[in-house]
Order: structure tokens, then sequence, then C-alpha cells
């Protein structure tokens, strides 16, 4: 039972008065504050342009430049970090392979207006 878990479900440490239980916002396992077990940077946040919410790890790319009005940070433990941080990888590629796939198609285009 996750709840009632007295040991960090990373590092094994036992939780006490000076290691607080802490949850993964994603998995929900329970986890301890340190570095090594989970942070606190996964930022769920609604785009000043869009009614429809974002996220991001703050500080990676993807983050917004400035800090957004409507924010919320949540913790994750390390292997779901990881794990966004190639899901966020994957689709900043994707992006980039749109626009490059927009602009050879503009090429292209212009290329046949000109014959």
């Amino acid at each position: 039972d996750k709840v009632n878990t007295k040991f960090c479900m990373r590092c094994g440490r036992e939780f006490g008065f000076l290691r607080a239980k802490h949850h993964c916002k994603v998995c929900g396992d329970v986890v301890c504050k340190d570095k090594i077990c989970s942070s606190e940077d996964l930022l769920l946040f609604l785009p000043e342009d869009s009614k429809d919410a974002s996220w991001a790890l703050y500080g990676l790319e993807g983050t917004p430049e400035k800090e957004p009005r409507v924010r919320l940070y949540l913790r994750s433990c390390v292997r779901c970090h990881e794990n966004l941080q190639s899901l966020k990888a994957k689709e900043m590629q994707c992006v980039e392979d749109e626009v490059k796939t927009e602009q050879r198609l503009t090429v292209e285009k212009q290329g046949q207006g000109g014959s």
C-alpha cells in the first residue's frame, strides 16, 4: 500500500521527522524530497494565448519565457521525470520536423509557380 509505506520507493530510506513523504503526481509512488528521488519542476500552465493547458519541465526546452499567470508546480519522481524529459524531447522534435516539412513544401510550391 503506497499510502502507508514507511520507506522511499526510490532510495529506500525511512520516512520520519526530517524525511517527509511526497507523492509523485505522475505515477503516485511515495518518495522523499531528496534530489536523487524527486523534483518539483513539472510545470502545468495555461498559456496566455490558449485555453488548453500545457506542461513543461521547468528550466528545459518548452518552458515559457515568462512565468505564466496560471501555473502549478508538481513533484515527480526521478523515473517519471526522465520519462517526461524523453517525451518532451520527442514532442519538440516532432514540432521541428513539421516546421521543416512546411518550409520544404513552401519552397517546392514557389518553384512550381515560377515555371
